[in-house]
Protein backbone atom coordinates (compact mmCIF):
# COMPACT_ATOMS: atom_id res chain seq x y z
CA UNK A 1 0.00 0.00 0.00
CA UNK A 2 0.99 3.40 -0.73
CA UNK A 3 1.55 5.96 1.68
CA UNK A 4 0.48 8.85 0.06
CA UNK A 5 -2.63 11.25 1.71
CA UNK A 6 -5.88 9.02 1.01
CA UNK A 7 -9.06 10.90 -0.83
CA UNK A 8 -11.93 9.38 0.54
CA UNK A 9 -14.49 10.27 -2.55
CA UNK A 10 -11.20 9.06 -5.26
CA UNK A 11 -10.59 6.14 -3.20
CA UNK A 12 -14.16 4.98 -3.58
CA UNK A 13 -14.10 5.44 -7.22
CA UNK A 14 -10.79 3.09 -7.52
CA UNK A 15 -12.66 0.58 -5.46
CA UNK A 16 -15.99 0.24 -7.40
CA UNK A 17 -13.98 0.03 -10.64
CA UNK A 18 -12.13 -2.42 -9.32
CA UNK A 19 -14.71 -4.81 -8.23
CA UNK A 20 -17.05 -4.33 -11.26
CA UNK A 21 -17.40 -5.90 -14.42
CA UNK A 22 -17.75 -3.15 -16.40
CA UNK A 23 -15.15 -2.68 -19.79
CA UNK A 24 -11.86 -2.09 -18.27
CA UNK A 25 -11.79 1.46 -20.39
CA UNK A 26 -14.54 2.32 -18.78
CA UNK A 27 -13.70 1.81 -15.64
CA UNK A 28 -11.07 3.78 -16.11
CA UNK A 29 -12.59 6.75 -17.41
CA UNK A 30 -14.61 7.07 -14.04
CA UNK A 31 -11.61 6.75 -12.21
CA UNK A 32 -9.92 9.89 -14.03
CA UNK A 33 -13.25 11.90 -13.90
CA UNK A 34 -13.40 11.12 -10.10
CA UNK A 35 -9.77 12.07 -9.97
CA UNK A 36 -8.52 16.29 -9.36
CA UNK A 37 -5.26 15.08 -11.46
CA UNK A 38 -3.58 12.27 -13.07
CA UNK A 39 -1.27 12.26 -10.42
CA UNK A 40 -4.07 12.17 -7.88
CA UNK A 41 -5.54 8.74 -9.69
CA UNK A 42 -2.21 6.96 -9.66
CA UNK A 43 -1.69 7.25 -5.75
CA UNK A 44 -5.42 5.98 -5.71
CA UNK A 45 -4.68 3.12 -7.44
CA UNK A 46 -1.30 2.93 -5.57
CA UNK A 47 -3.24 2.85 -2.41
CA UNK A 48 -5.80 0.34 -3.48
CA UNK A 49 -5.51 -3.79 -2.70
CA UNK A 50 -3.52 -5.15 -5.19
CA UNK A 51 -5.62 -7.40 -7.86
CA UNK A 52 -5.20 -8.19 -11.36
CA UNK A 53 -8.09 -5.79 -11.86
CA UNK A 54 -6.38 -3.03 -10.29
CA UNK A 55 -2.97 -3.81 -11.85
CA UNK A 56 -4.75 -3.70 -15.49
CA UNK A 57 -5.90 -0.23 -14.42
CA UNK A 58 -2.78 1.06 -13.81
CA UNK A 59 -1.31 -0.75 -17.04
CA UNK A 60 -4.32 0.79 -19.01
CA UNK A 61 -3.30 4.34 -17.76
CA UNK A 62 -0.02 3.71 -18.39
CA UNK A 63 -0.88 2.88 -22.07
CA UNK A 64 -3.04 6.36 -22.69
CA UNK A 65 -1.09 9.31 -22.41
CA UNK A 66 -2.61 12.39 -22.11
CA UNK A 67 -5.94 10.91 -21.17
CA UNK A 68 -6.41 12.35 -18.10
CA UNK A 69 -6.12 16.02 -19.42
CA UNK A 70 -7.92 15.28 -22.74
CA UNK A 71 -11.34 13.91 -20.15
CA UNK A 72 -10.75 16.92 -18.20
CA UNK A 73 -10.67 19.37 -20.89
CA UNK A 74 -14.15 18.44 -22.42
CA UNK A 75 -15.67 17.88 -18.87
CA UNK A 76 -14.79 21.78 -18.13
CA UNK A 77 -16.92 22.31 -21.03
CA UNK A 78 -19.68 21.36 -18.96
CA UNK A 79 -19.65 23.42 -16.39
CA UNK A 80 -21.17 26.71 -17.90
CA UNK A 81 -24.37 24.75 -18.85
CA UNK A 82 -25.39 23.40 -15.78
CA UNK A 83 -28.13 25.13 -14.93
CA UNK A 84 -29.33 25.92 -17.94
CA UNK A 85 -32.31 24.52 -19.72
CA UNK A 86 -31.59 21.71 -22.10
CA UNK A 87 -31.97 22.90 -25.84
CA UNK A 88 -30.16 22.19 -29.27
CA UNK A 89 -28.20 25.54 -28.97
CA UNK A 90 -26.68 24.08 -25.12
CA UNK A 91 -25.70 20.46 -26.60
CA UNK A 92 -24.32 22.26 -29.95
CA UNK A 93 -22.28 24.63 -28.25
CA UNK A 94 -20.76 21.72 -25.98
CA UNK A 95 -19.86 20.17 -28.72
CA UNK A 96 -18.33 22.28 -31.19
CA UNK A 97 -16.01 23.08 -28.73
CA UNK A 98 -15.48 19.75 -27.48
CA UNK A 99 -15.03 18.48 -31.32
CA UNK A 100 -12.06 21.48 -31.22
CA UNK A 101 -10.15 19.39 -28.54
CA UNK A 102 -10.29 15.97 -29.42
CA UNK A 103 -13.27 14.79 -32.32
CA UNK A 104 -12.91 11.02 -30.75
CA UNK A 105 -12.85 11.30 -27.00
CA UNK A 106 -15.68 14.23 -27.32
CA UNK A 107 -18.36 11.53 -28.74
CA UNK A 108 -16.99 9.00 -26.69
CA UNK A 109 -14.77 9.49 -23.32
CA UNK A 110 -14.43 5.79 -22.55
CA UNK A 111 -11.86 5.72 -25.54
CA UNK A 112 -9.47 7.61 -23.71
CA UNK A 113 -8.37 9.21 -26.21
CA UNK A 114 -7.09 6.26 -28.52
CA UNK A 115 -8.38 5.68 -31.72
CA UNK A 116 -7.65 1.87 -31.79
CA UNK A 117 -10.44 1.78 -28.46
CA UNK A 118 -12.73 3.79 -30.48
CA UNK A 119 -12.44 1.45 -33.50
CA UNK A 120 -12.79 -1.62 -31.69
CA UNK A 121 -15.69 -0.02 -29.54
CA UNK A 122 -17.05 1.15 -32.71
CA UNK A 123 -16.56 -2.87 -34.41
CA UNK A 124 -18.49 -4.38 -31.65
CA UNK A 125 -21.45 -1.89 -32.53
CA UNK A 126 -21.04 -3.02 -36.11
CA UNK A 127 -20.89 -6.79 -35.40
CA UNK A 128 -24.23 -6.28 -33.15
CA UNK A 129 -25.88 -4.85 -36.18
CA UNK A 130 -24.80 -7.56 -38.14
CA UNK A 131 -26.02 -10.69 -36.12
CA UNK A 132 -29.08 -8.85 -35.60
CA UNK A 133 -29.21 -9.18 -39.72
CA UNK A 134 -29.72 -5.36 -39.78
CA UNK A 135 -27.13 -4.54 -42.44
CA UNK A 136 -27.79 -5.15 -46.29
CA UNK A 137 -26.12 -3.79 -49.47
CA UNK A 138 -30.05 -2.71 -49.77
CA UNK A 139 -30.43 -0.89 -46.59
CA UNK A 140 -30.51 2.55 -46.32
CA UNK A 141 -29.41 3.74 -42.38
CA UNK A 142 -29.71 7.07 -40.95
CA UNK A 143 -27.15 7.51 -37.95
CA UNK A 144 -29.23 10.21 -35.58
CA UNK A 145 -26.32 12.13 -34.14
CA UNK A 146 -23.75 11.42 -35.72
CA UNK A 147 -20.93 12.89 -34.24
CA UNK A 148 -17.47 12.70 -36.43
CA UNK A 149 -18.74 9.83 -38.77
CA UNK A 150 -16.76 7.25 -37.14
CA UNK A 151 -20.38 4.82 -37.28
CA UNK A 152 -20.98 6.11 -40.43
CA UNK A 153 -17.36 5.05 -42.16
CA UNK A 154 -17.90 1.56 -41.05
CA UNK A 155 -21.65 1.52 -41.80
CA UNK A 156 -20.67 2.58 -45.32
CA UNK A 157 -19.03 -0.52 -46.58
CA UNK A 158 -21.86 -2.80 -45.61
CA UNK A 159 -25.06 -0.92 -46.37
CA UNK A 160 -26.60 0.83 -49.39
CA UNK A 161 -27.19 4.54 -48.23
CA UNK A 162 -26.40 5.97 -45.18
CA UNK A 163 -27.55 9.53 -44.26
CA UNK A 164 -25.69 11.37 -40.84
CA UNK A 165 -27.74 13.64 -38.93
CA UNK A 166 -24.93 16.03 -36.90
CA UNK A 167 -26.14 19.44 -35.29
CA UNK A 168 -22.35 20.25 -34.77
CA UNK A 169 -20.78 22.47 -37.43
CA UNK A 170 -17.67 20.90 -36.15
CA UNK A 171 -18.87 17.48 -35.90
CA UNK A 172 -20.15 17.34 -38.94
CA UNK A 173 -17.05 18.68 -40.86
CA UNK A 174 -15.53 15.69 -39.16
CA UNK A 175 -18.08 13.30 -40.35
CA UNK A 176 -17.44 14.41 -43.93
CA UNK A 177 -14.10 13.76 -43.72
CA UNK A 178 -14.50 10.28 -42.53
CA UNK A 179 -16.72 9.69 -44.95
CA UNK A 180 -15.10 11.63 -47.90
CA UNK A 181 -14.30 8.42 -49.96
CA UNK A 182 -17.85 6.69 -49.48
CA UNK A 183 -20.15 7.87 -52.47
CA UNK A 184 -22.65 6.12 -50.66
CA UNK A 185 -22.51 8.47 -47.76
CA UNK A 186 -24.17 12.15 -46.85
CA UNK A 187 -23.66 14.62 -43.62
CA UNK A 188 -26.57 16.82 -42.89
CA UNK A 189 -26.87 19.60 -40.85
CA UNK A 190 -30.13 19.37 -38.28
CA UNK A 191 -31.25 18.63 -34.55
CA UNK A 192 -33.36 15.95 -35.54
CA UNK A 193 -36.79 18.02 -35.49
CA UNK A 194 -35.73 19.60 -38.85
CA UNK A 195 -36.06 16.10 -41.06
CA UNK A 196 -39.20 16.77 -42.77
CA UNK A 197 -36.61 16.51 -46.25
CA UNK A 198 -36.06 12.80 -45.42
CA UNK A 199 -38.24 10.47 -47.32
CA UNK A 200 -41.13 8.61 -45.66
CA UNK A 201 -40.65 5.21 -45.28
CA UNK A 202 -37.15 5.72 -46.46
CA UNK A 203 -34.84 4.20 -44.09
CA UNK A 204 -34.69 0.91 -43.17
CA UNK A 205 -32.48 1.32 -40.24
CA UNK A 206 -32.13 4.22 -37.35
CA UNK A 207 -29.53 4.29 -35.12
CA UNK A 208 -28.78 6.60 -32.24
CA UNK A 209 -25.64 6.20 -30.55
CA UNK A 210 -25.30 7.94 -27.92
CA UNK A 211 -27.21 10.73 -29.57
CA UNK A 212 -30.58 9.75 -27.40
CA UNK A 213 -29.88 11.08 -24.01
CA UNK A 214 -29.77 14.55 -25.32
CA UNK A 215 -33.14 14.05 -26.48
CA UNK A 216 -34.38 12.39 -23.23
CA UNK A 217 -33.03 15.55 -21.40
CA UNK A 218 -35.50 17.84 -23.29
CA UNK A 219 -38.58 16.07 -21.71
CA UNK A 220 -41.01 13.69 -22.39
CA UNK A 221 -42.83 15.63 -25.05
CA UNK A 222 -39.70 16.03 -26.94
CA UNK A 223 -38.72 11.98 -26.64
CA UNK A 224 -42.11 11.53 -28.37
CA UNK A 225 -41.76 13.80 -30.98
CA UNK A 226 -38.69 12.29 -32.03
CA UNK A 227 -39.61 8.83 -31.86
CA UNK A 228 -42.68 9.85 -34.29
CA UNK A 229 -40.87 10.89 -36.51
CA UNK A 230 -38.48 7.73 -36.25
CA UNK A 231 -41.58 6.15 -36.88
CA UNK A 232 -42.19 8.07 -40.51
CA UNK A 233 -39.25 7.60 -41.68
CA UNK A 234 -39.33 3.70 -41.18
CA UNK A 235 -40.04 1.55 -44.09
CA UNK A 236 -41.80 -1.42 -43.57
CA UNK A 237 -40.18 -3.88 -41.52
CA UNK A 238 -37.60 -1.16 -40.32
CA UNK A 239 -35.84 -0.80 -37.05
CA UNK A 240 -34.91 1.43 -34.27
CA UNK A 241 -31.72 0.78 -32.50
CA UNK A 242 -30.89 2.76 -29.91
CA UNK A 243 -27.60 2.57 -28.26
CA UNK A 244 -28.24 4.72 -24.87
CA UNK A 245 -31.82 6.23 -24.39
CA UNK A 246 -31.10 8.05 -21.03
CA UNK A 247 -28.37 8.79 -18.84
CA UNK A 248 -30.90 9.31 -15.48
CA UNK A 249 -32.34 6.74 -13.59
CA UNK A 250 -31.23 2.99 -13.67
CA UNK A 251 -31.98 0.55 -16.40
CA UNK A 252 -35.23 -0.77 -15.52
CA UNK A 253 -36.48 3.03 -15.23
CA UNK A 254 -35.07 3.41 -18.58
CA UNK A 255 -36.81 0.45 -19.97
CA UNK A 256 -40.18 1.44 -18.24
CA UNK A 257 -39.88 5.33 -19.98
CA UNK A 258 -38.75 4.33 -23.29
CA UNK A 259 -41.74 1.41 -23.73
CA UNK A 260 -44.48 3.63 -22.61
CA UNK A 261 -43.31 6.57 -24.84
CA UNK A 262 -42.42 4.90 -27.96
CA UNK A 263 -46.08 3.25 -27.38
CA UNK A 264 -47.39 6.68 -27.87
CA UNK A 265 -45.27 7.25 -30.97
CA UNK A 266 -46.46 4.47 -32.88
CA UNK A 267 -43.70 2.24 -32.13
CA UNK A 268 -43.30 -1.03 -29.53
CA UNK A 269 -40.04 -1.76 -27.65
CA UNK A 270 -38.59 -5.25 -29.13
CA UNK A 271 -35.50 -5.70 -26.53
CA UNK A 272 -34.09 -3.53 -23.56
CA UNK A 273 -31.04 -4.75 -22.68
CA UNK A 274 -27.06 -4.17 -21.23
CA UNK A 275 -24.97 -3.97 -24.60
CA UNK A 276 -23.05 -6.74 -23.90
CA UNK A 277 -19.86 -5.15 -25.40
CA UNK A 278 -16.26 -5.31 -24.14
CA UNK A 279 -15.44 -1.80 -24.80
CA UNK A 280 -18.50 0.18 -23.83
CA UNK A 281 -21.27 -0.07 -21.02
CA UNK A 282 -24.18 1.35 -23.58
CA UNK A 283 -27.34 0.00 -23.37
CA UNK A 284 -29.20 -1.24 -26.15
CA UNK A 285 -33.31 -0.65 -27.34
CA UNK A 286 -34.15 -2.07 -29.86
CA UNK A 287 -37.66 -0.62 -31.50
CA UNK A 288 -40.16 -1.59 -34.78
CA UNK A 289 -43.26 -0.23 -35.54
CA UNK A 290 -45.99 -1.16 -33.33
Amino acid sequence: MSSSRPDPALDAAVATAAGSSEPINVALMHILLAAPSETAARAALARATVSDRVTALTALLDACPGAFDRLAAIRALEQPTRGGAASPALWKTLFDRAAEIDEGAAVALYALGRADLLAAATGEIIASLAADDLLSPASTVLDFGCGAGRLMAALAPRVGRVVGVELSAHMAEAAGRAIAEDGNAMVVRGDGRDLAFLVTGGFDLIVALDSFPYVAAEGEERVIEQLAEFRRLLAGGGRVRILNYAYAGDHADRAWSIARLAAVAGLRVLAARPGGFAHWDGELFDLAVA
